[in-house]
């Protein structure tokens, strides 16, 4: 990572949640943080007694009275003055989105989600982040999980086969991903397959049924088809999005591609090696060149590449997942993400044979989970803003947001809170206190 990348990133997490501007756009307006000053190998927190001491606020903390919207407005009114009337500058469009990291439901939260009369809560989980992440235009995630109701969830069934934990949640998690904010999600990664074919099918419908925009993992035409039944309607959606393995969100005249790729699949050889590859994105260098060639020719102005690699519950990123962001950067994707190692990996900014600047993130770590490892529980959330100048969509600034789960926060389980947020029990600062720390040292970034 150059010196100068290490800088403006650095600055970003000290101060929170400076902006760093890079080419001169207005950015748009989005909800603070809360409280803001501005493994596969499953290893689950032990639900803890609940302490009185602990309070989470009663409502979310809100915009001073003086709005970030209403700031900028104001910055764009032109003000009476005696000379003659100018025309104004056109506010240049502006996208922002939110990227995060492993959206788990491992059975430590499924128990502690669990309702007595039946049915699950999550959404204790996300309260802290859920404002700002409503405040982007778009929030994305990986699904590191299948939503597959006819096959055990993790808290029934810990492992597939030995060495394989199965991650399976129940439809009511993407209720409240989707109610925190969240408005597509990746679905392959190394537990696509953990409830089979029919889990990737039913993972898909369920998050149509909730209307979370996905791609990684597909139904075959004729299994769209025959869940569609009679419904002409739903008939037609499958024979359109069959074949289509990017997705594609557009707001203020600027197009986002997103395309996801796995490297790591449990149960691989349960599929031959035609369907598996109909039924996930397995990353290769010809086929994601081929992606994301189709992403921009469909329209993408922006493209942005999730890849699940690396090792689990290691910060050092190894030199395969180099060489491929590289392939990813050379392909024509604008800013590359990893996933799978449940624990933060380090930035770097590659330089394309173009000539152009590639952002790449290797890993975000866990968002959400239950897994025991302090570095499990350190995450951030990356939030891009784009604008369109002299007719070319440009990444205008990067902002980070260091973030890590408590366990147990006034009660609620497995909370995301931002390091700045002031929580009241000395424990519980420190313990934010120590994963800022560490946050800054992983992405290079100590004081």
């Amino acid at each position: 990572m150059s010196e100068t990348w290490k800088r403006r990133i650095y600055s970003l997490v000290i101060g929170s949640l400076l902006v760093m501007a890079v080419s001169g756009c207005k950015a748009s307006h989005r909800q603070p943080v809360a409280g803001e000053k501005i493994t596969d190998e499953v290893m689950e927190v032990p639900e803890p007694a609940l302490s009185a001491k602990a309070t989470l606020p009663a409502e979310p903390v809100t915009m001073p009275e003086t709005t970030a919207a209403e700031s900028q407005k104001a910055m764009y009114e032109p003000s009476v003055t005696e000379e003659p009337a100018k025309i104004p500058t056109p506010t240049p469009s502006v996208v922002t989105l939110c990227l995060t990291g492993d959206l788990m439901c491992l059975g430590g939260q499924q128990n502690a989600a669990a309702k007595k009369g039946g049915g699950y809560d999550f959404s204790g989980s996300f309260a802290l982040i859920k404002d700002y992440l409503q405040g982007c235009d778009f929030a994305i995630g990986n699904l590191e999980t299948v939503i597959s109701p006819g096959f055990p969830y993790t808290a029934q069934m810990k492992y597939v086969e030995e060495d394989c934990p199965n991650c399976n949640a129940p439809p009511e998690y993407l209720e409240a991903v989707r109610d925190a904010g969240f408005d597509v999600v990746f679905t392959c990664n190394n537990h696509s397959l953990d409830a089979g074919v029919s889990g990737i099918n039913e993972t898909i419908r369920n998050l149509d049924r909730y209307g979370l925009l996905h791609t990684g993992t597909y139904e075959e035409v004729a299994d769209r088809r025959e869940a569609a039944g009679d419904d002409k309607e739903a008939e037609e959606i499958a024979g359109q999005s069959s074949s289509e393995r990017f997705v594609i969100v557009e707001k203020n005249g600027i197009r986002i591609g997103l395309v996801a790729f796995t490297e790591l699949i449990n149960l691989r050889d349960s599929l031959p090696k035609a369907e598996l590859e109909q039924r996930i994105n397995c990353y290769g260098k010809r086929y994601a060149t081929e992606l994301i060639s189709s992403a921009r020719e469909a329209g993408a102005d922006f493209i942005i590449a999730y890849i699940h690699w690396g090792s689990e519950n290691t910060h050092e990123v190894r030199d395969y997942q180099r060489e491929h962001a590289r392939v990813l950067a050379e392909a024509g994707a604008d800013f590359v993400v990893g996933s799978h190692p449940h624990c933060l990996q380090e930035s770097e900014l590659l330089q394309t044979e173009d000539g152009r600047e590639v952002p790449c993130f290797y890993s975000l770590g866990n968002l959400v989970s239950s897994m025991l490892r302090d570095i499990n529980n350190d995450t951030i959330l990356v939030t891009l803003t784009l604008c369109r100048r002299d007719g070319r969509v440009v990444l205008d600034a990067t902002e980070i947001n260091a973030c890590h789960v408590l366990g147990y926060l006034n009660g609620k389980p497995h909370v995301i809170v931002p390091v700045s947020y002031p929580v009241e029990k000395e424990t519980d600062r420190e313990e934010l206190l120590a994963a800022e720390a560490r946050i800054l040292k992983v992405l290079s970034m100590e004081p």
